[in-house]
């Protein structure tokens, strides 16, 4: 039960698991700097509204 791989494929096999896991992290770390970029854009327009002074003001409708 406890066979181990034929060392022709070894290094191939260990090789597609390793990259097998750069792929997920990958995607997860470009989620994150996605969301940060979201976040920080979000609260510079909450800040541009804040001060916007009456007459310089945009009216949408």
């Amino acid at each position: 039960m406890g066979a181990a791989l034929p060392e022709q494929i070894a290094e191939e096999f260990s090789t597609a698991l390793s990259q097998s896991m750069l792929l997920p992290a990958s995607v997860l770390i470009i989620g994150i700097v996605a969301s940060a970029m979201f976040v920080g854009h979000a609260s510079s327009q909450r800040k541009a509204q804040a001060g916007a002074s009456p007459d310089r003001a945009e009216v949408t409708g």
